[in-house]
């Protein structure tokens, strides 16, 4: 499998996601978003996420100047996918996560970012890592990154 990657700018979404999950993802997010370039920060709240979503989520606090980003919040699934905890970690030392390069397109396009990749880094019998990352704003400026990813 080659890599899939795309800036999300279709509203709503049809071709461009693999699964149901991912579509309601977005949808959640453009909800959030209403009219605005993009949702404000507090959007981003776990009683209001759709409870498939949680195991699947990774949540990263984008520093301030520095574009670096922390991991606050790993769900379930995406711990046993991955094989460890990423939690309170700069992504860029954090083994088995996100490419830091494809956080920085979402943050400097401002816009959500679908890719699908093979993946050899998890545990388990894992071939294929698909993440949806979904940007939130605060100030004018991207404050967190909402990820929803899945393995097969």
């Amino acid at each position: 499998m080659a890599i899939r990657a795309a800036l999300l700018k279709v509203e709503p979404p049809t071709t461009n996601l693999p699964s149901d999950s991912f579509c309601t993802m977005y949808r959640f997010w453009l909800s959030a978003k209403g009219s605005a370039e993009l949702p404000h920060e507090s959007a981003v709240d776990a009683g209001k996420f759709p409870i498939f979503a949680t195991p699947h989520l990774c949540l990263s606090v984008v520093w301030p100047g520095s574009e670096r980003y922390v991991t606050k919040i790993v769900g379930e699934a995406l711990m046993q996918a991955v094989g460890v905890t990423s939690l309170e970690q700069y992504a860029d030392l954090a083994q088995n996560a996100t490419p830091v390069e494809r956080l920085d397109i979402c943050v400097r396009a401002r816009q959500a970012y679908f890719f699908s990749s093979p993946v050899t880094w998890a545990s388990g019998e894992y071939s294929t890592y698909a993440a949806l990352i979904l940007p939130y704003a605060d100030s004018g400026r991207v404050s967190r990154l909402l990820t929803y990813a899945e393995f097969a």
